[in-house]
């Protein structure tokens, strides 16, 4: 009950958890609008089959908003592709940096 590098490496698994699961999740959304944009020719002509979908193209483009909505979810999808391997980093950065805190402390 006295040792001090017992009680943190309780704390490490019950905080440990919590940011490894918010980065999981962070992570999957993240590659997920990384593929959905660059994917998205190939299953964005299913919404217009929606009756009265409105796309975000009408209101850049108004004569060709399949063509202006197609540019802005390729575009979104290039950049999150592009910063995928930096949030990535940043996410796991960040929960082993609770992890070293916690496991690496100072014996006493």
């Amino acid at each position: 009950m006295t040792c001090g590098r017992s009680w943190s490496d309780v704390l490490h698994a019950l905080l440990c958890p919590i940011p490894a699961t918010i980065g999981a999740v962070l992570a999957a959304a993240w590659w997920a609008l990384a593929l959905g944009g660059l994917l998205y020719p190939l299953w964005g002509w299913t919404l217009y089959l929606v009756p009265g979908y409105t796309e975000v193209g009408r209101f850049l483009l108004p004569e060709s908003p399949a063509l202006a909505t197609l540019a802005v979810y390729l575009v979104g999808g290039l950049l999150f592709a592009l910063t995928l391997p930096m949030a990535l980093r940043v996410l796991a950065w960040t929960s082993s940096s609770l992890s070293r805190l916690l496991l690496l402390a100072p014996r006493r």
